[in-house]
């Protein structure tokens, strides 16, 4: 029995997972604060970067990520990808949002 990670075969430099890491973070950061605090500008970009994010993801998975676990956990990525970005669009479009938000449309 060994306590040591096995070695992962990475398609892509190190670097990649920082750079991607740094940015998603930082956007992710900046709408949790503007979501917070009540900026109006913030669900509208939520809803867009939640679906630039989604097809980030999804082109990452299909172009660099080639193991058999990915291959078989895709039904349950898809499955969460749509649920999570309902779940998003349904608080963001509820009347109490809007109002919280001060949208008038």
């Amino acid at each position: 029995m060994s306590f040591r990670i096995p070695a992962l075969q990475i398609s892509v430099p190190v670097w990649y997972f920082t750079i991607t890491g740094v940015l998603w973070g930082v956007i992710g950061i900046g709408l949790s604060l503007g979501l917070f605090f009540g900026d109006p500008r913030a669900p509208i970009l939520t809803k867009w970067l939640s679906l630039v994010f989604i097809a980030w993801y999804w082109l990452d998975r299909f172009l660099f990520v080639k193991t058999d676990y990915v291959r078989g956990s895709t039904p349950a990525a898809i499955g969460t990808t749509l649920l999570g970005i309902i779940v998003i669009f349904w608080v963001l479009l509820r009347p109490g949002a809007k109002t919280y938000f001060k949208e008038t449309s």
